[in-house]
């Protein structure tokens, strides 16, 4: 009889091969669903005005509402996660949009705000687990080489959705309501599930780990590769990292968990920034004697920047050290902050400037989620980027409180953001203690592993 296949190393696989046709796909339907996230996370902000005007409710009622889903996303990313690495990318994924289109209809036909509030919990339940799965699923299926790249231009979608759904809302809410807008962001999401379904595939990485479908892993491959596979072909992954507790317990053991905390101190005052900014620049613009529409226009600018900043990090995180580029970017943001107390009474300057606090911070909490992709092994790597996101949305939710007690103590936009500098320059520097755990450790990208069959073969003849 033939002697059997050589074993193939998943992971070397599309390593060594172009990005294709099939790879595309999966990167357009995972555009598409952290699109969906944006469009739907930003969607109550359109609607809050009109139910102001239309209920006769004060913004203070509205604050818990709108925290509920911040909160939801919080939880979401904590369950997410481990869900995903003991059950399947795929599934979590489908299951939250599913989650999200019927939370925003829903919450298009609430009467109320009491039935409001726990519906925009639920929704957010699913907002937050999209995110990390959709990086971590397109992540696991592109090659080494442009993995921080492509990772990047599929996360730089939640701004696009998010932009898209502020121009649709300009059409669609004077002419049919709010209610419209929301049945239509449902819909949307809501349609979506039966092609996800249809023609997202499961990650290969997470099959040939969790030893599941020989056959559907050579289905995966020989799309890939554009060719056929041996029959009894064998396939593996470098070695996983055996923890009690499983992805949790990875995360958290001794070689992880330094690094781990790290991670969510970097993403905590990212976001922490970043919410900031969106919460009170239209306030801290106005009160420095900007108009509403100026402070429309600066925002406008940050939201830019944040997508151009994302894929030029992305770019470059590929092309040099990652972490030193991460960390410098961390340093730029705080520059850029620092810099508008000089400048607050041009305006031209502070679009200039919002274009950089987009590309800096934004940009910056970006780079981290291919980062922290890499710095994960597979087993657990839902998990890791999940709970970053859980983490930051809890500098997101403090943001909200720390923006209202700052311009409450009469400091203006070139005094808050000169302070807010401070929190960037903290992710720089974690940033860099990061990549000496990494050295210290050992911790590579699976990429970087030599090929040795390990316990996650599978056999295609199993």
């Amino acid at each position: 009889m033939p002697g059997a296949a050589r074993p193939i190393n998943v992971r070397e696989f599309i390593d060594e091969r172009a990005v294709s046709p099939f790879q595309w796909l999966v990167g357009f339907l995972t555009f598409v669903m952290i699109s969906l996230d944006g469009w739907d996370t930003v969607i109550i902000g359109f609607v809050v005005p009109e139910l102001i005007k239309e209920w006769g409710v004060t913004k203070q009622a509205l604050a818990p509402v709108l925290s509920a889903a911040l909160f939801g996303l919080a939880v979401g990313a904590f369950v997410g996660g481990p869900v995903a690495d003991r059950f399947g990318r795929k599934r979590v994924l489908v299951a939250s949009v599913l989650v999200i289109g019927l939370g925003t209809l829903a919450t298009a036909h609430a009467p109320s705000l009491e039935i409001m509030l726990p519906i925009r919990f639920i929704t957010g339940l699913g907002l937050g687990a999209v995110m990390p799965n959709v990086v971590t699923l397109w992540s696991e299926y592109v090659p080494e080489r442009r993995r921080s790249f492509l990772v990047t231009v599929v996360y730089s979608g939640f701004t696009v959705g998010a932009a898209l759904c502020g121009f649709i809302a300009a059409w669609i809410i004077p002419s049919y309501g709010w209610r419209t807008m929301l049945t239509v962001g449902g819909a949307l999401a809501v349609l979506c599930v039966p092609v996800m379904m249809l023609w997202l595939p499961e990650s290969v990485a997470f099959l040939t780990v969790q030893n599941k479908r020989p056959d559907l892993i050579g289905k995966i491959l020989s799309a890939i590769g554009r060719t056929r596979l041996p029959a009894d072909a064998q396939f593996f992954l470098p070695a996983q990292p055996k923890v009690k507790g499983g992805a949790i317990g990875t995360i958290l053991s001794r070689r992880y968990v330094a690094g781990t905390v790290l991670i969510w101190l970097c993403y905590f005052v990212g976001l922490f920034v970043l919410y900031l900014l969106y919460s009170w620049l239209p306030t801290m613009a106005k009160e420095a004697g900007y108009t509403s529409a100026q402070g429309a226009v600066m925002v406008g600018f940050l939201n830019w920047g944040g997508t151009l900043g994302s894929i030029a990090i992305g770019w470059l995180m590929d092309r040099f050290n990652r972490y030193l580029t991460v960390a410098v970017s961390f340093c730029m943001a705080a520059v850029s902050l620092w810099a508008v107390h000089s400048v607050e009474s041009t305006f031209w300057a502070l679009q200039v400037l919002a274009f950089a606090w987009g590309w800096f911070i934004p940009g910056t909490n970006t780079g981290m989620n291919a980062l922290t992709a890499r710095f994960y092994p597979t087993v657990a790597r839902s998990t890791g980027l999940s709970w970053m996101h859980a983490f930051g949305r809890f500098g997101a939710i403090g943001s909200a409180f720390a923006g209202a007690a700052i311009l409450s103590a009469g400091l203006g936009l070139s005094q808050i953001l000169p302070i807010m500098a401070v929190a960037p320059l903290t992710g720089a520097v974690a940033v860099l203690i990061i990549a000496g755990l990494v050295r210290r450790w050992a911790i590579a990208d699976e990429s970087a592993t030599k090929t040795e069959p390990s316990t996650t073969e599978v056999s295609s003849n199993a």
